[in-house]
């Protein structure tokens, strides 16, 4: 995904008293821009967008979805970073590195390779130099809102960010019912319809516009893609000690969190405003209480759900937060891989 001009995505980064943005796009407001395409167009389409959502709900989710992180002009890919420390930065190594830490603090994405080494148990502190490269530039920007009936003028700031060195997002589509393929083939054009509509905040105002490039060339299976993205999802070959580090947004299901063990993690509350093809207006949205991307488990791997938070006194259609979880294996320190009374909310 490209962007023309800025982007208005909601989030905890930056404010002006008219709600917070983030330079990326989290894998539950993706869903939801896909969900109200499909519901704009499904007519013209085999599927509806309630046969979809109830796949997901019923636990048999069609495919899985990752949120959308930078890649640069150089073709870097970008991912979260770990909420745990390299294994250069724990026990007597954290002294003789001790400067790079608040350099690490400040960073949200490193790039792929330094991401694998980073999961593996590999040190990379030979990898640090050139990074912190400045992927997005955040500020306001000053609105002027005319009265229909007075035509009297209002002064109002938006939060906005704009792609410096990141090209655009890229976001991972992990295809779960292979019986499907006519679904799958239309969630392609879906894609590309989003391309049209934009995603995001403020898009009748030129926000959010892109054009989402290769989505008419063939898509390829795992197995097919580059070495590193298949390194990324095979985990470490030493499986000792192996936990998993979000990719996106999770939403743990009822009792899950009895299998899965969170041991470095930060919770995000979700929120905001109902946007809706079926509906003119907008309402609030019940909050959602979320693990973010980059948070790291030990146990089986998370799994999420699609949960409800429909407003009260909104009958038109129910309304949904996608929660699933995408991750990927990461090698987990020796002090992580005890029970849950030793999870903390992150070393960063």
């Amino acid at each position: 995904m490209q962007f023309q001009a800025f982007t208005s995505f909601g989030g905890e980064k930056v404010g002006a008293g008219q709600g917070e943005v983030q330079p990326y796009l989290r894998a539950d407001t993706l869903f939801s821009a896909i969900c109200n395409t499909w519901a704009r167009v499904e007519k013209f389409l085999s599927t509806t967008v309630n046969t979809i959502v109830k796949a997901f709900e019923n636990g048999h989710p069609p495919f899985k979805i990752s949120s959308a992180f930078p890649f640069s002009s150089d073709n870097k890919y970008y991912l979260p970073k770990p909420r745990i420390m390299p294994i250069d930065f724990v026990g007597e190594k954290a002294k003789e590195n001790r400067l790079f830490r608040n350099f690490l603090k400040a960073i949200d994405f490193i790039p792929l390779e330094i991401f694998l080494k980073w999961t593996s148990g590999v040190e990379v502190i030979e990898s640090l130099t050139g990074l912190g490269q400045e992927l997005f530039s955040d500020g306001i920007r000053d609105r002027n809102q005319l009265d229909r009936l007075t035509l009297g003028s209002q002064l109002f700031q938006r939060g906005a960010f704009i792609m410096n060195e990141a090209k655009g997002l890229f976001f991972i589509l992990e295809v779960l019912q292979t019986e499907t393929p006519i679904l799958i083939e239309e969630l392609y054009k879906i894609l590309a319809l989003l391309g049209v509509d934009g995603v995001g905040g403020d898009r009748t105002s030129g926000y959010g516009q892109l054009k989402l490039d290769a989505l008419d060339q063939p898509r390829v299976s795992i197995e097919e893609l580059t070495e590193d993205f298949e390194v990324l999802f095979r985990g470490p070959v030493n499986r000792d000690r192996i936990g998993h580090c979000l990719l996106s947004l999770y939403y743990p299901k009822r009792g899950e969190l009895s299998r899965v063990k969170p041991v470095a993690y930060e919770l995000v509350d979700r929120r905001g405003s109902i946007f809706s093809s079926k509906i003119p207006y907008q309402v609030k949205r019940l909050s959602l209480r979320m693990f973010a991307e980059g948070s790291i488990f030990t146990g089986e791997p998370p799994v999420g759900a699609v949960e409800d938070v429909t407003p009260t006194d909104f009958p038109y259609h129910r309304i949904k937060r996608y929660g699933l979880a995408m991750s990927a294996p990461i090698k987990v320190p020796e002090r992580y891989t005890g029970e849950l009374d030793h999870a903390d909310p992150g070393n960063f």
